[in-house]
């Protein structure tokens, strides 16, 4: 069980003109199973001091005049302690040099002293300070008629509006600020109480990261400063449904936005009610790129080759933080495989072209069109001195005009184009001229001439 009481205290100002005192309201808490008190002093809006935290501990505290061995010696003893019989309205309370004058008491606590024979004084009032008659002065500025007239507006707007929401579309151009850049907003304005949101339209793929909400709902004042200085209330201070016209600049908390375009909803609101029948956007210029004029323009270039693996692989590198393997054309693939006894393999009969003492040596060139890929084996013959055997794996070949090793572009492969009986290709630095090729490759050459032209 405990016993509630309201109190004050007084505390002079000597370093101000403004006031000569403050009145500091408490609560002073009587707990009846041990005779402890604890003081706290409640929240005050706008007081300017640290409140809503405890004064004093819960303890026993000592009346005035009472020395330290008395207490010590005398625990059990009443007389030199605060008991509930000195505690009733109007009493005054010197608690370590600080008096504390009981103006009340909540009903359970007046309703308990009464039946404890105790007769309960009449409330007191608490004093007035300087602060507390500066704030009664500012509220009495607005009469009470015209605040019951501003509720019954913003009521019967809140009515008639509903939950309709007016759309606008706008842009910002933060290009003076450090890493600022072209913005696109949307602007929603909620008919109910006039109040503004603002959310960011991001473009895809523009590096930022999705925010919801650049502006949370709440009226957007005209002049920030103003608001920030707490100057008088008013309502024309702060922006309107009339004030949003296309082409028009909206100041939001010292960033210009400038309204480009409604929506539909938007523009027959305002068709309706400010007769307004012209509703052309305003279409934003991107910046214009003289084609005379390219050698400034960054172009994305392929990474030179690092001579790992082939081309691709080094590529593949440079495009992910983990190399992954070349991607191949898994529909060609899958229509030039080998189905059956159709390899779709062709072969061709190459030799050295030079008159040297290569040119008895004879290769059979076989060119695979699921993947353009080339093989190269050497025939031998009887007491010819050269071992027969692979000349080249199964690889794609350059084409001669690669010649340097680290180029910002992928080299050209020889293709089915350039598989021609009597045309030249150069493998491994030796130039083979294709004179022959089976039945098979003459056969599906008259079959694809398209191909192979």
């Amino acid at each position: 069980q405990v016993l509630s009481f309201d109190a004050f205290s007084s505390e002079e100002v000597v370093e101000s003109r403004d006031e000569a005192f403050r009145v500091h309201r408490c609560k002073i808490l009587y707990f009846l199973e041990d005779d402890t008190m604890q003081i706290c002093e409640p929240k005050q809006d706008n007081s300017g001091m640290v409140q809503g935290w405890i004064i004093l501990k819960r303890h026993r505290i000592a009346k005035p005049n009472t020395n330290n061995n008395n207490t010590n010696n005398n625990n059990n003893n009443n007389q030199y302690y605060y008991t509930m019989d000195d505690l009733n309205i109007g009493v005054e309370l010197n608690i370590y040099n600080t008096i504390y004058t009981i103006c009340n008491c909540d009903p359970y606590t007046r309703d308990y002293l009464q039946r404890s024979g105790q007769k309960v004084n009449a409330p007191l009032e608490i004093p007035l300070d300087s602060f507390a008659l500066r704030k009664i002065s500012n509220l009495q500025t607005t009469s009470a008629g015209q605040q019951q007239r501003n509720e019954k507006f913003k009521l019967k707007q809140q009515l008639e509006s509903g939950n309709r929401i007016l759309r606008f579309f706008c842009y910002w151009d933060d290009r003076e600020s450090v890493f600022g850049d072209e913005r696109l907003m949307v602007m929603n304005y909620y008919l109910a109480d006039d109040t503004i949101e603002v959310i960011e339209n991001h473009a895809e793929n523009c590096g930022r990261d999705s925010v919801g909400t650049f502006l949370k709902r709440s009226k957007l004042p005209k002049n920030p400063d103003a608001v920030i200085k707490q100057l008088p209330d008013s309502d024309s201070k702060y922006y309107k449904d009339s004030d949003f016209m296309i082409g028009s600049y909206v100041n939001v908390w010292g960033r210009s936005f400038l309204i480009c375009d409604y929506d539909g909803f938007t523009r027959h609101y305002y068709k309706t009610k400010y007769g307004i029948e012209n509703f052309t956007p305003i279409t934003l210029k991107k910046p214009s790129v003289d084609p005379a004029n390219t050698n400034n323009l960054s172009i994305k270039q392929a990474p030179p080759y690092n001579g790992f693996g082939g081309h691709e692989d080094s590529l593949n590198s440079a495009l992910s933080l983990i190399p992954k393997p070349p991607k191949s054309d898994f529909i060609r693939f899958f229509l030039n495989d080998r189905q059956g006894m159709n390899g779709n393999v062709l072969r061709f009969a190459a030799r050295i072209p030079q008159n040297n003492i290569d040119s008895d040596r004879e290769f059979v060139v076989s060119f695979f069109l699921a993947d353009d890929k080339m093989m190269v084996f050497e025939r031998t013959f009887k007491n010819s001195g050269l071992q027969a055997g692979k000349f080249l794996e199964k690889s794609k070949v350059m084409k001669p005009g690669y010649k340097q090793r680290y180029l910002n572009k992928l080299p050209d492969y020889y293709e089915l184009t350039d598989m021609k009986v009597g045309h030249r290709i150069l493998v491994n630095g030796l130039w083979l001229l294709l004179h022959d090729a089976d039945d098979y490759t003459y056969k599906y050459m008259f079959q694809h001439p398209e191909m192979v032209c």
